[in-house]
């Protein structure tokens, strides 16, 4: 057999064997000792090294020493010393035979150790010796062995550590009064690489009997001393909170005053982190640190304040706390609880008569913070308490305007709510831009509260015939004379409509002005323009229609010298084609102006507009039109259909924002877009049928073959495509023509019928007509936004005395008084006037619509601050993680002290040393963390 396999599962089955629990102490060891007697003896039989074979190492460095120690097998342990076990060899985390045999109090092993001359302040990676293990887990007898032995009580670990420090720790009194009885009394002043002494790691950690043991040796000088941050031990005692020991040692003479090097006292501490019965103790002690400031400017009240500890602060009140302290932002205790949203500290803060006027060095107020962090019930408690909702910050932001920039929408609801809603939509900002702009950008739900605000109904049902509403267009339309720094006119609904705010736009308020100004002015100019249309189709074809009797008998013949047909010079023109093309030269300077003025009205956005371009064409080709003069025939017949097809184009797509028709106009092109995606695959199918086609029938070259050229084929392909298939001139009667190809040409045919008519024009239909729920409502948004445009559009066009003049702040109505007759209702929609009754919001409906939509945006909201905050955890445990990676310290002693032994030092996941606590606690509070 190998050796090293021999001693692989020799060492392997010594462990299991010592690790049977169900055996009994004694059995165990007489197994034990038995099998190894054996185990050597076959090695040596086998002519193997014994010392060889004793210090084989296992996967974890573990030599059959380790385990024998480890599981606490004497006589095996005499055994393998005896036969030449090195008690020096050291595991993977450094421990020696000896770290193991003091960790677990083995005083016999121990001493067995050293009589086989081990090294009695050997140090395993952490610079930890066998006494520091020995004080660590409280193992008096050991700790008097190995200070017998020589071991020396003044070695310091990597981190600075004694072994008084590691029993403070772990609250082993009794090593620690052992420690202060046999060692130098001096050691209870030192202090590790942060400079905290025993104490300080005694009263962190809450080791009460240690405290009093530390205090009773060290006195006033131990208590005075101060870590790496400049805290005491009261320091500590008030920030962990544990009140028996800050009485002790406040009745040692504890100086209650003292400050860090955040110039906090132990009473800022203890108001920090809630201890309320240390900060009673310490104000009853001494009363002098009650508004002392910290480094940040901070008293004991600002930061009881900002944790929302309201006990404390009514302690702290009734011991003189100012409240009109400010830190150095100049924030007050007001301000802090409204940041941090601690309702029922504001509640308290109210009734202490705290200023909610107070603003701090940016000019926010307390109403800022709290709209800024997005807390409801705070702002609805200052809104109580009058705090002013239209001072602005220092970037020039109201309160309302902070809670739009955070998108906090539920305070904004709150807010405009609240009787004060009034005056937050007063405030505009520098550039003349109303609250309403941003609430429809940002926050669409807030607006509809204040559209809601907006439409007051009288106390009488619904349904009453004598219902009236009141409509305020204030802030929908602030009127003509007040314009904004780019000095426009400023119209909410145009906001609305750029981004298609559907649920705003239809608004009984919103549909109210929309009415009025279409009945006002809108179909008015409607009209006009239509009208406009119709006369200068008129004109055209009356101009058309007179040049072709003009030309009567004397067709367009061709030049000799050219392809081109001219009329004749002689021909006489009627008198009414003259004044038809003068009408037409006026109709186009009017077009002329109105598109000028267009273009100037919407600047560059004029030139993605699809109408623009089409009155352009319109006015170029009207002029090709008239200009006729010998020229040729065919410019001029070519200019006259083109000129007619964009009129009507242009009167089609203006009529799309007239009511009723607009949104089927909207709906065809709606449609005809999507169809449009297809084109691509349709014109696949058709140019390959084609090319087919006229392949295979191209021999008869007769005219009225539909298939002798590529074009001719092209149109009659779509033609068949549509189902105007002519089976019997265009296949039938020309069977013999189609000879020896015949065959071919009624497979292709067959093909084509299936693929072309049935498959691909269904497919068309389908996606016509698939969406056409979408389509419509779509359509209608569109609509309205066309409508709003048009009616901004005409509005802006009209002098500023007749602006004011259609101009109304307030509209009352009465949506159910008497229908109209049918011959009222015929005559408003051939004129355009809107029939429809102005809806009135059921309050109750909107109420239940609000509630769902408010609980989904909070918990929406709620469910994105837990992921944020896990991944702001997840964000630091890396950190964290990478951190200790790095250091050498986090050395792992998993599986060193196992069995009976007290609990074991795991630095990687379980009970961490002390300097290991302290370095990760001081590194999640960002702190520094000075190197030895």
């Amino acid at each position: 057999m190998d050796i090293t396999v021999f001693f692989k599962k020799s060492s392997i089955t010594v462990n299991k064997l010592t690790n049977i629990e169900q055996r009994t102490n004694k059995q165990r060891t007489t197994q034990t000792n038995k099998y190894v007697h054996e185990l050597f003896d076959t090695a040596e039989n086998m002519n193997k090294v014994c010392e060889e074979l004793v210090n084989h190492k296992d996967i974890e460095g573990a030599t059959a020493l380790h385990l024998a120690i480890q599981n606490q097998q004497y006589e095996t342990i005499k055994f393998l010393l005896d036969k030449g076990a090195n008690v020096m060899e050291r595991k993977e985390n450094g421990v020696t035979a000896l770290h193991l045999a003091s960790a677990q109090g083995l005083t016999a092993v121990v001493s067995l150790i050293l009589d086989y001359y081990a090294i009695i302040d050997c140090v395993d990676l952490e610079d930890c010796t066998p006494l520091h293990r020995a004080s660590q887990y409280n193992h008096v007898k050991t700790l008097e062995v190995l200070l017998q032995r020589g071991a020396s009580a003044n070695r310091k670990d990597r981190d600075g550590l004694l072994p008084i420090h590691l029993a403070a720790w772990k609250g082993q009194v009794d090593a620690v009064k052992f420690l202060l009885e046999r060692t130098d009394h001096e050691n209870i002043y030192e202090i590790d690489v942060f400079d905290k002494t025993a104490l300080h790691w005694a009263v962190e950690n809450g080791q009460y009997e240690c405290a009093v043991i530390l205090i009773k040796y060290g006195r006033t000088r131990l208590i005075q001393m101060k870590d790496y941050s400049d805290m005491s031990a009261l320091h500590y005692a008030a920030k962990k909170g544990n009140l028996d020991i800050l009485k002790l040692m406040l009745s040692n003479n504890a100086e209650v005053g003292a400050k860090d090097r955040d110039e906090r006292a132990s009473l800022h501490y203890a108001a920090k982190y809630g201890h309320y019965e240390c900060v009673k103790a310490l104000l009853d002690k001494s009363g002098q640190e009650t508004n002392d400031s910290d480094v940040d400017g901070r008293t004991p009240l600002h930061l009881a304040c900002l944790s929302g500890h309201n006990k404390i602060l009514s302690l702290l009140l009734s011991h003189g706390a100012d409240l009109s302290n400010r830190d150095d932002h100049y924030c007050t205790p007001l301000m802090l609880a409204s940041a941090t949203g601690h309702t029922s500290t504001i509640q308290l803060l109210l009734l202490n008569h705290a200023d909610v006027l107070a603003n701090d060095r940016l000019k926010n107020t307390s109403l800022h913070y709290a709209c800024a962090n997005g807390h409801v019930q705070i702002v609805l408690a200052l809104l109580d308490a009058r705090a002013d909702v239209t001072v602005r910050n220092s970037q020039n932001q109201t309160p309302l305007d902070i809670s739009i920039e955070n998108f906090q929408q539920e305070v904004a609801i709150t807010m405009l709510k609240h009787r004060c809603w009034r005056e937050c939509m007063e405030m505009k900002d520098e550039v003349g831009m109303s609250p309403l702009e941003k609430l429809i950008i940002k926050l669409p739900e807030a607006a509809k509260i204040l559209l809601d605000n907006t439409s007051q109904k009288s106390n009488l049902d619904d349904s009453d015939p004598s219902l009236t509403v009141l409509y305020d267009f204030r802030y929908l339309d602030p009127g003509p004379d007040e314009l904004n720094q780019a000095n426009q006119r400023y119209y909410a609904l145009k906001t609305m409509a750029t981004y298609r705010r559907e649920k705003l736009l239809s608004h009984p308020i919103c549909q109210a002005n929309m009415a009025y100004k279409w009945n006002s002015f809108g179909r008015k100019m409607c009209a006009m323009n239509v009208l406009f249309y119709i006369v200068y189709l008129t004109v055209l074809y009356l101009h058309a229609k007179g040049n072709l009797q003009a030309r009567n008998g004397t067709d367009c013949y061709p030049n000799i010298t050219s392809d081109t047909f001219y009329l004749t010079a002689k021909q006489d023109f009627l008198i009414s084609t003259r004044i038809t093309q003068a009408l037409l030269f006026i109709l186009v300077i009017i077009s002329c102006c109105r598109e000028m003025l267009t273009i100037y009205q919407q600047k560059l956005a004029s030139l993605v507009i699809v109408d623009n371009w089409c009155a352009i064409a319109v006015i170029i080709s009207t002029i090709l039109f008239t200009i006729h003069n010998k020229s040729p025939c065919e410019y001029y017949r070519r200019s006259g259909w083109i000129t007619i097809f964009f009129v009507w184009l242009n009167l089609t797509l203006y009529l799309r924002r007239v009511p009723y028709i607009g949104i089927y106009i909207i709906m065809f092109l709606q449609v005809l877009a999507s169809l449009m995606k297809a084109v691509l695959m349709f014109l696949f199918f058709l140019l390959a049928f084609s090319m087919c086609f006229h392949v295979i029938i191209e021999k008869d070259h007769s005219e009225i073959n539909p298939f002798r050229d590529m074009i001719t084929t092209l149109y009659q392909v779509f033609i068949m495509t549509l189902g105007e298939i002519d089976f019997q001139d265009d296949f039938l009667k020309k069977f013999k023509k189609f000879q020896p190809f015949d065959t071919d040409v009624y497979f292709l045919l067959a093909i084509f019928l299936f693929i072309m008519p049935v498959v691909l024009m269904n497919l068309l239909i389908g996606i016509a007509v698939g969406d056409i729920g979408q389509i419509q409502a779509n359509a209608h948004v569109q609509r309205l936004s066309m409508q709003v445009d048009l009616l901004g559009y005409t509005e802006n066009m009209l002098p500023g005395f007749l602006q004011r003049r259609v101009y109304k702040r307030q509209l009352q109505v009465q949506p159910n008084k008497s229908s109209l007759s049918f011959l009222e209702r015929l005559g408003n929609f051939l004129s355009g006037k809107d029939n429809s009754k102005i809806k009135v919001a059921s309050p109750e409906g909107e109420e239940i619509d609000f509630n769902i939509q408010n609980q989904i945006t909070r918990q929406t909201r709620s469910i994105r601050k837990l992921e944020e905050e896990v991944a702001t955890v997840n964000k630091q445990l890396k950190e964290i993680v990478e951190h200790f990676d790095k250091d050498k310290t986090l050395i792992s002693y998993r599986g060193d002290y196992d069995g009976t032994s007290p609990p074991r030092r795991i630095l990687s996941s379980q009970t961490l040393s002390p300097t290991a606590i302290a370095r990760r606690k001081f590194f999640m509070e960002g702190g520094m963390i000075p190197h030895s």
